[in-house]
């Protein structure tokens, strides 16, 4: 279903969640760094404004929850878009973590001299890092990011936006993964 918002947008929720925004004034607001669009509603609470987010509003939880978008559009509250992450899991799913190229899990490594593809996970409850190659293109090491969130089929990676394509890639990065334990 989708609802006119604010500005001209709008946004799009599942059928059944209509009854749970239907009685409440939505805005369309610009993130703080103004790349990222969500939905809010404004509540007051004791003489304090509080802003509800309609993800939140929807999924029926605490507005100091962290709730990742799949396809990163806050314009996209459909349940199956939604995720929400546990305290430690947020830092993972920023396009900044640990990546001086702009794509996730990719960052120049100087003694190489070529982009380094590199993945991070929770084993036994300690963050282990595990390198997935050296790459002339930071692209091709951006797939190779992909590669391994794919086949780690963890909900919280968000994937890098790479339109290049390697099966000797892929199937470096899975003998990879497979050797070293980390799956």
């Amino acid at each position: 279903m989708e609802i006119k918002l604010t500005k001209g947008k709008s946004v799009i929720i599942d059928d059944e969640d209509y009854v749970k925004i239907k009685d409440y004034n939505w805005h369309f607001v610009h993130s703080r760094k103004g790349t990222s669009f969500f939905v809010y509603r404004q509540m007051s609470r004791q003489k304090k404004n509080k802003s509800v987010g309609m993800h939140h509003q929807i999924l029926n939880i605490s507005s100091r929850v962290v709730v990742l978008f799949k396809d990163g559009n806050g314009l996209n509250c459909k349940k199956d878009n939604l995720i929400v992450l546990k305290e430690n899991e947020n830092k993972r799913t920023r396009k900044s973590s640990w990546s001086s190229s702009g794509f996730l899990g990719v960052t120049w490594n100087e003694v190489s001299g070529k982009y380094q593809a590199r993945i991070c996970k929770k084993i036994n409850g300690k963050k282990k890092q595990l390198s997935i190659g050296y790459y002339e293109d930071k692209r091709y090491a951006a797939f190779a990011f992909n590669c391994a969130a794919n086949f780690l089929n963890d909900r919280i990676y968000i994937l890098n936006d790479v339109n290049v394509k390697s099966k000797d890639i892929e199937k470096y990065v899975i003998n990879r993964l497979l050797n070293s334990g980390f799956k």
